[in-house]
């Protein structure tokens, strides 16, 4: 019986739990299950309230999430709900910056005034990740004073988003060969925050000797994007140095441009040669002189010498003049000796020219002439580059060339313009002439022959077009003769996967005048079809695949009864390719493969192939690999069938480069091995040695050794070239126009007379600014700067504990200038400006504490300024005396203001004069705040 009376009890409970569990509570809280935001947001949302009792309710409403995240309403924390009623609450959650990226879980709780929970509700804040890096520049001028100091460049890397983020930071220094050193650091930087990134650098006397170069900086993320770059300007200070035009380049750019070099080639054997080489470009008194002059002089023989690639151009007022080698890229290669003369506009984008060219390709002169000459070229050209109307090239030439039996006419005009924002569309329109030189009366006199083409390149939302098409009839005289081009791509990306796809067609039928070559067909075509992707794998890895159809036709060998019938291929093939790079991007590796089949119309089955290409890179050293089997054009397989063998084809080549000495001594060997089905192997070594015996002058070796050896035939080659270089002076170095010398006399004025008399002493290592670079005084006070082109050239002294009586800028209009400079001793005046603003109610704006702007007004009127640093403090050094501090508002970013008003203060000397804090706030934005009830 009590069994009984036990089970039915429990019955009973279990069934008045399983009631309650399933009881509607009394009291809901309700809103978004989800939220979408960015930071810096004020979401507005609408709070669903029930209350199901009888009994009015009394309470408040908080969330429970994590820090950065704000509730805000006016009527949050005094809920009032009357029994049986509901209520609606418009609120707005505050989204600071400091929120990270992702999803963050926000609880809202109903609260009654006993501090019990009655009601809650789980939101899916969801904040959208913001990329904002930016690299900025602590200094954007060093100076180097003595051999052995460190030379420290640095720059603010600030991540202004709210992911953390992996940065690569580099450092590109010049080396005193003209090359660059790159030195990179990897920063793991936390939303929000920001870092000083520096690097360092012995001062050599080699580098002290340079006066100025810059050092470029740059920032990239993780996977290679770059954020942003900087450059640094490094000078040494010097209390006496003659003026250089920084204009034309900085000191190291001289070692590359400005040279003369000889060297043998061949030494020690019956090729053995001499090499001059020479360039430099010049400012004159009236213009700009440039030259260039490659020579080579055979020692065995009576071979004349030869001079290629040898000119003076001379330019003065937009005009100018070219004598000697002439080399342009027009209709028809234009290449020899000859003369061209132009007028040039680069800042309007304006050009004309003309020129007249022989065929000689030794500006000496052919030693061995044919008996019709070497022909000779004439040409004009313009172009003209406007916004507006977009940019137009025209040309027209006569050629006449023995060799071809040919004299042509062509003339071509190319427009390219901006259709619309993100399109724009070029044309081109041409046409030529062309006869026999010496015909006979069988012959055509006259071939006409026309020219045209399309390109276009434009973005339609996420989609990428670009289009290239060119066609020219048979005759045309041009170097695309006979030719019919299509090229179409379009291209699609999503985020970080892209798409696209290509069609392109390539036809050549030349046809010439004069069947020189008999038998002999030139006329081929190319299609392709393709399509693929790119996108990443990881942060270091990405993938590519696409896959493609191509055909081929032309006509293989020679034929003497001028049948040789069209060969056709077709093609299908893969290609995959890896990309990948370690996370410290020491190690690089490039891996492809493209594989398919083809099959040639005369064979009765597919033939498989394949393509391979490795490359590896490790600092010094790099690694590449190419392997190929099978056919991948006609002529591979044309020759596939003579030879009636299967056609492959190895490389390998490694590579080791190496300075030594502070990059004095640079050193390069190389290795490489060719294997070919065909035509055999070889081997190949090279290596070279290249040593600064002063910044002026170096000396260099190189040595190669080819080795061959086939079925048939094998060789060994050996070349040994050894040569010495000198660097001419730099580019403003021939500058002319009339100059002057300037004398500063720095001293300390002790009795602040402004008279450098009794008690006062010469100011030693003092740093002062004229026109940009940097001086440091002597230990007479003296700073000299000689050679400088007249002018008027800004004076700066920095502020130091010492104030300078110096104009602002000086004229330097005579041979010689003098004037002194009084130190006076100066009081010390600092404050910080701060800001004060709550992130729920205030306006967007920038949080700038660097680069804010105060001044000090001196009773004369004269204006001292101070910039904060990146913690919002400033500095001012001022001579002893009365002063209105001000800040200025509009240095300010947008959106804030202060209500400090000028004040009077005293300098002295004894002890700092303190500016009170400034107090920097933000505008408030309107909040509409509505309530609804039921």
């Amino acid at each position: 019986m009590n069994k009984v009376v036990l089970l039915l009890s429990l019955s009973f409970l279990c069934a008045f739990g399983f009631a309650q569990k399933n009881v509607p509570s009394v009291f809901l809280i309700e809103t978004d299950s989800e939220i979408v935001a960015k930071n810096d947001d004020l979401v507005p949302l609408t709070i669903q309230l029930k209350n199901g009792s009888t009994s009015p309710f009394d309470g408040k409403i908080e969330i429970q999430t994590i820090e950065g995240i704000q509730l805000i309403g006016q009527t949050v924390n005094a809920i009032h709900i009357d029994g049986n009623a509901k209520m609606f609450i418009p609120v707005r959650i505050s989204i600071s910056k400091s929120v990270p990226a992702g999803k963050t879980d926000i609880m809202f709780k109903l609260i009654d005034n006993n501090n019990i929970t009655k009601a809650q509700f789980i939101t899916t804040l969801i904040v959208n990740p913001k990329r904002q890096v930016q690299l900025s520049a602590q200094n954007a001028n060093e100076l180097m004073q003595h051999v052995g100091d460190s030379l420290t460049v640095s720059a603010r890397l600030s991540n202004q988003g709210n992911s953390n983020e992996n940065i690569i930071v580099t450092a590109s220094f010049p080396d005193m060969r003209g090359g660059k050193k790159v030195e990179k650091k990897q920063i793991v930087l936390g939303s929000f925050q920001d870092t000083i990134i520096t690097f360092s650098k012995i001062i050599t006397k080699e580098l002290l000797s340079v006066e100025r170069y810059t050092v470029n900086m740059a920032a990239l993320y993780e996977n290679g994007e770059l954020i942003n770059n900087i450059m640094v300007t490094v000078q040494n200070v010097s209390g006496n140095r003659t003026f250089t035009d920084a204009a034309f380049g900085y000191s190291f750019d001289s070692y590359s441009s400005n040279s003369i070099s000889l060297s043998g080639i061949n030494l020690f054997s019956q090729n053995e040669a001499l090499q001059l080489n020479a360039k430099g470009q010049y400012e004159l008194l009236n213009g700009n002189l440039d030259f260039n002059l490659d020579g080579y002089f055979y020692t065995h023989g009576n071979t004349r010498p030869l001079l290629t690639n040898t000119y003076i151009d001379y330019k003065s007022n937009n005009k100018g003049i070219r004598v000697g080698n002439i080399s342009e890229n027009l209709e028809t290669f234009v290449n020899g000796r000859g003369v061209k003369t132009y007028i040039e506009n680069e800042a309007k984008s304006k050009l004309f020219e003309v020129g007249w060219v022989d065929k000689s390709y030794n500006l000496l002169g052919n030693q061995y002439k044919s008996e019709n000459g070497t022909g000779y070229t004439i040409y004009a050209k313009t172009e003209l580059n406007t916004v507006k109307e977009g940019r137009y090239a025209g040309s027209v030439l006569y050629d006449q060339t023995p060799y071809d039996n040919s004299e042509n006419v062509i003339v071509m005009n190319e427009l390219n313009f901006q259709m619309a924002k993100d399109i724009t569309v070029g044309f081109e329109l041409g046409g030529g002439l062309t006869r026999l030189l010496n015909a006979d009366q069988n012959q055509s006199s006259i071939e006409p022959s026309v020219a045209m083409g399309y390109k276009m390149s434009a973005k339609f939302g996420n989609y990428s077009f670009n289009s290239n098409n060119f066609i020219s009839s048979g005759y045309y005289p041009g170097v695309r003769r006979g030719v019919l081009q299509l090229n179409e791509r379009i291209s699609r990306q999503f985020r970080k996967m892209s798409l696209w796809a290509g069609y392109s067609l390539y036809n050549y039928s030349p046809q010439y005048l004069e069947k020189r070559y008999y038998g002999y067909s030139s006329n081929l075509s190319n299609s392709r079809i393709e399509a693929g992707t790119n996108f990443p794998l990881s942060n270091q890895m990405s993938l590519g695949l696409s896959a493609k159809k191509q055909k081929d036709q032309g006509a293989i060998g020679f034929s003497q009864n001028n049948d040789n019938a069209k060969t056709t291929m077709n093609a299908y093939s893969l290609t995959e390719s890896i990309n990948w790079r370690s996370r410290n991007s020491q190690h690089t590796m490039n891996l492809s493969a493209e594989n398919g089949f083809t099959k040639i119309a005369s064979a009765t089955k597919q033939q498989f192939q394949l393509r391979l290409n490795a490359n590896y890179n490790y600092r010094i050293f790099s690694l590449n690999s190419y392997y190929q089997k099978g056919n991948f054009s006609i002529y591979e397989a044309y020759l596939n069938a003579m030879n009636d063998e299967s056609n492959y084809r190895f490389n390998v080549s490694g590579g080791v480069r190496k300075e030594f000495f502070g990059k004095k001594l640079k050193t390069q060997l190389d290795v490489n091995y060719n294997r070919d089905s065909y035509s055999g192997s070889n081997w190949t070594y090279s290596g070279r040695v290249d040593y600064a015996i002063s910044h002026q002058f170096s000396c260099f070796a190189n040595a190669y050794v080819y080795d061959y050896s086939s079925s048939a035939y094998s060789s060994f080659n050996t070349n040994l070239q050894a040569g010495v270089r000198y660097n001419l002076p730099s580019k403003g170095a021939l500058s002319g126009g009339k100059k002057g010398n300037l004398k500063l006399f720095l001293y300390y004025d002790n009795n602040a007379n402004g008279i450098y008399d009794e008690g006062d002493t010469p100011a030693k290592d003092r740093i002062i600014s004229i026109g940009g670079v940097s001086f440091i005084s002597l230990g007479n006070g003296i700073v000299e700067y000689k050679k400088m082109p007249y002018g008027n050239y800004t004076i700066k002294f920095p502020s130091q504990d010492w104030y300078a009586i110096i104009p602002s800028s000086i004229n330097i209009e005579d041979k010689r200038t003098v004037h002194e400079v009084p130190l006076q001793r100066t009081g010390k005046v600092v404050g910080k400006l701060y800001y004060n603003y709550d992130a729920r109610t205030s306006e967007k704006f920038a949080e700038k504490h660097g680069g804010l702007r105060v001044w000090a007004t001196a009773k004369n009127g004269k204006k001292t300024e101070a910039l904060t640093n990146a913690n919002g403090e400033f500095t001012l050094f001022l001579p002893v005396g009365e002063y209105e501090f001000s800040v200025d508002a509009s240095s300010l970013p947008k959106n804030v203001y202060t209500d400090f008003e000028p004040q009077e203060i005293k300098v002295i000397t004894d002890k700092p004069t303190a500016i009170p804090d400034v107090e920097l706030k933000i505008k408030q934005r309107v909040i509409e705040m509505k309530r609804f009830g039921l």
